[in-house]
C-alpha cells in the first residue's frame, strides 16, 4: 500500500473536497480523484458517497480515517527518527566491558553521557576481555572497553590499569611499593578466567619470571576472588579497575623486576564498520573523563607507573 494514498485520503477529508485538497497538495483534481479511487479499489471499501459534486464519508470511510491518521502519525515519527539517526543525534550504541569496568568506570560515566545525549540508547554487554573483542569483530558490540587486543580494531587509550595482589596483610610484604611477582609463587592464587585481559597480563609476567603458579580458583567474577581473599583462602589477582571496601584486605601493585604489571585500558571499535557520531562522542567524552580521574589512580603515587604504549609513562594528558 502506498502511504501517499493514505495522505491523499486524509487531505480530501481535512480540506473538504478534492479541489481544495488538490490545490494544497499541488496535484490536479482528476489525478487526485483517480488516486482516491485506486485506494478504494485496493481496500475493497467505498470511502466516500458522491452526492452531486460533494463527497460524504461512508461509515467504512469514517472507521478507516481514524486508522489512517494513526498510521500516518507513526510514519511521520519514523521519518523524524530516521533524520535524527542520519544526523547522528540518536540511535542505539552497544558498549561492552568486564564486570569490574562496568562498575567502576561505565556506571558513573553513563549518568553524564545520558545528560548530554538523552536520545542515545546505550545497551551494555558484560563479558570477559577477549570475548568482548570477538563481539566487536562480529559486529555484536560497537565499542568494547577491554585490554585484550584485536588486530583489525581501532582503539583509543583511556587510562592505565594495574595488576593488584589483594589479600590479608599477613600474606603480603609489609613494606615497599608493591610485591614482586616471584614473591607470590608459594601462595594459593585466586585468578580471573583466561579470557580476561588482566589474566593474560599475569600469565605473561609469570612466564617471564619463570614462576610456578599455584592456582586455587579461576573465576569470571573479580568480586568472588576478593571475597575468598577476605576469608584468607589465598591471594586474589585482580585489575585496579575493581572496587572493594573490605578493611581487612590489603591491595598492592604487582611488580616484575621493579616495573609495574598491567597495561592501558582502551576503547576498541571496528573501523570497517560505521561508528555513528554519538559513538565517537562516547569514546571522546569517556577519554576526557578518565583524564581527570580513573580507578586505581592512587597507586600512581605509591609504585612505578604503568608504561604507556609507545614508551611514555603516566596517566593520559587532560583534554583541553
Amino acid at each position: 500500500m502506498d502511504v501517499r494514498h493514505l495522505r491523499y485520503f486524509v487531505a480530501v477529508v481535512d480540506w473538504g473536497g478534492v479541489s481544495a485538497a488538490g490545490r494544497r497538495l499541488r496535484i490536479t483534481q482528476p489525478a487526485l480523484s483517480r488516486q482516491i479511487r485506486d485506494l478504494e479499489t485496493e481496500l475493497g471499501v467505498r470511502l466516500f458517497d458522491r452526492i452531486g459534486r460533494r463527497l460524504r464519508l461512508t461509515t467504512g470511510g469514517q472507521d478507516l480515517l481514524r486508522r489512517c491518521r494513526s498510521v500516518l502519525a507513526d510514519v511521520t515519527s519514523i521519518e523524524e527518527h530516521a533524520r535524527e539517526i542520519q544526523q547522528g543525534t540518536t540511535g542505539l550504541l552497544s558498549v561492552g566491558a568486564t564486570p569490574q569496568t562496568l562498575e567502576s568506570v561505565v556506571a558513573g560515566f553513563l549518568v553524564r553521557f545520558h545528560r548530554r545525549h538523552p536520545t542515545v540508547d546505550v545497551q551494555l554487554v558484560e563479558d570477559g576481555g577477549l570475548a568482548l573483542i570477538h563481539r566487536v569483530e562480529r559486529g555484536d558490540v560497537h565499542v568494547a572497553l577491554s585490554v585484550a587486543h584485536g588486530d583489525q580494531l581501532a582503539s583509543r587509550l583511556l587510562f592505565p590499569a594495574r595488576l593488584l595482589a589483594v589479600a590479608r596483610a599477613t600474606r603480603l610484604p609489609r613494606s615497599g611499593p608493591g610485591v614482586q611477582i616471584q614473591e607470590l609463587g608459594g601462595q594459593p592464587l585466586l585468578l580471573l578466567g583466561r579470557d580476561f585481559g588482566s589474566r593474560q597480563w599475569f600469565d605473561a609476567a609469570a612466564r617471564l619470571a619463570h614462576m610456578t603458579v599455584r592456582i586455587a580458583l579461576e573465576s569470571g567474577t573479580a568480586q568472588t576472588l576478593v571475597a575468598l581473599a577476605g576469608a584468607d583462602h589465598g591471594v586474589a589477582i585482580v585489575p585496579s579497575t575493581l572496587r572493594f571496601a573490605d578493611p581487612g584486605l590489603r591491595a598492592v601493585p604487582i611488580l616484575l623486576n621493579g616495573q609495574a604489571g598491567g597495561g592501558w585500558l582502551p576503547a576498541n571499535w571496528d573501523p570497517r564498520r560505521t561508528l555513528p557520531p554519538y559513538g565517537r562522542a562516547f569514546v571522546d567524552e569517556l577519554a576526557a573523563a578518565m583524564a581527570h580521574g580513573y580507578p586505581g589512580r592512587a597507586f600512581d603515587r605509591l609504585a612505578p607507573r604503568v608504561p604507556r604504549p609507545g614508551g611514555a609513562a603516566g596517566p593520559p594528558p587532560p583534554r583541553r
